[in-house]
């Protein structure tokens, strides 16, 4: 799968986010699109910043739900 969020991101560390996704199936050989939603935060540690987000892609079939946790330095 590949996704591609445009997003924003507010002052106070919240951020937002959506955008298409494309998923691969080699043993249909089928590509399927859907549209993925994403939600979380940027905790601040001093000078490492932490985000976490949730992210949730509405396709056919149910949705795919992926869980986001990172690290940025300075």
């Amino acid at each position: 799968s590949l996704a591609w969020l445009a997003g924003y991101r507010l002052e106070n560390g919240l951020e937002f986010g959506v955008g298409p996704t494309f998923s691969y199936n080699p043993d249909q050989s089928e590509t399927t699109s859907s549209i993925t939603v994403a939600g979380g935060a940027t905790v601040p540690f001093g000078d490492l910043y932490v985000p976490v987000n949730l992210a949730v892609g509405i396709a056919e079939g149910g949705p795919r739900i992926t869980a986001l946790l990172g690290w940025i330095v300075g």
